[in-house]
């Protein structure tokens, strides 16, 4: 019994092993046909050329399992598209290259548009209705509108009646209302004193691992993910956020995998260069356990500081 057990632990590291080597290979290969496009001369694209990026393209996204691979093949594609849209447009109709500044000036003079000073177009309300009576016959049927967030609401809506203000107010409701300001002003200061803890507290932690890993740059889910609390995991990615704004700590990119690293504080009077770019990352339970399992975390890298409440209890 035993030496099974062994056997199907070492048949599913085999098999673990096999997909990152799989992984890496079709990876490597985006990137040869990344620098193939980039090395292609716009000026003489070939449809042959085209047609082979194409078909080399959608062999690999055949192969695709994970969400980078994934993201890299949309950067292909697009990048593709660009090609072919620079195609297009030197496609020409009897012996007359379609150019869409042209297109839309004839449109303009034949519907006796008028340009303001501003450069915009004016175009009357009837004129537009002839144009489409005109183009009518060349579509089989008429387009059908959708709506994001559904169908726009017919009754407008209703105006809250305003009350009229009391004049006088008793003694008694001004003392409540007074003792309530208190009580919520030492709150929002409580909890402000919490967060400055924490972001500091997490800036010892990451100054701490960068030297630990020998001053390089730490994997970012290593760092902030809790794999036994989802709530300290979202409230660790809330305080390096932080960080980063005050340029405190840097995230950067490596084969489509974010790592981190603390940056020195600059010096007084030096001014900063960089480009910074804001993402908007999607964060679930579901996308929680999915990236403690990829990347084989067992513990939290930032402690808890001691008396301080877990995300998701309360004091009785």
């Amino acid at each position: 019994m035993e030496g099974d057990s062994s056997t199907a632990e070492n048949s599913q590291l085999t098999a673990k092993e096999l997909k990152d080597k799989e992984r890496e290979e079709l990876r490597r290969e985006y990137r040869k046909l990344t620098l193939e496009v980039s090395e292609l001369d716009e000026d003489n694209l070939k449809i042959e050329q085209l047609a082979e990026l194409i078909k080399s393209s959608d062999a690999l996204y055949g192969r695709v399992v994970e969400v980078q691979e994934a993201v890299t093949d949309a950067h292909m594609v697009c990048d593709i598209s660009r090609l072919c849209r620079i195609k297009t447009e030197e496609v020409f109709v009897n012996a007359i290259m379609f150019k869409h500044n042209d297109f839309a000036e004839k449109l303009m003079n034949k519907m006796k548009g008028v340009v303001s000073e501003d450069g915009q177009v004016r175009i009357g309300h009837k004129r537009l209705v002839t144009l489409g009576k005109d183009i009518k016959s060349s579509f089989n049927r008429v387009p059908v509108f959708t709506f994001l967030n559904g169908v726009f609401a017919l009754k407008g809506r209703e105006k809250k009646k305003k009350k009229p203000k009391e004049r006088k107010v008793r003694k008694s409701q001004k003392v409540e209302l007074v003792s309530t300001q208190c009580v919520e002003v030492e709150t929002v200061e409580n909890t402000g004193t919490q967060t400055d803890r924490m972001v500091i507290h997490t800036l010892e932690h990451l100054v701490h691992q960068f030297r630990k890993n020998n001053k390089q740059p730490i994997n970012y889910y290593n760092f902030i993910i809790d794999p036994k609390c989802f709530g300290t995991s979202v409230e660790n990615m809330f305080h390096v956020s932080f960080l980063i704004k005050e340029g405190k700590a840097r995230v950067i990119l490596e084969d489509n995998v974010p790592y981190i690293r603390p940056v020195k504080p600059k010096k007084t009077g030096e001014s900063s260069e960089e480009v910074k770019n804001q993402v908007v990352v999607n964060f679930n339970m579901y996308r929680w356990d999915k990236i403690i399992k990829e990347f084989n975390i067992t513990e939290c890298l930032i402690p808890r500081i001691p008396n301080l409440p877990v995300p998701g209890t309360s004091k009785s």
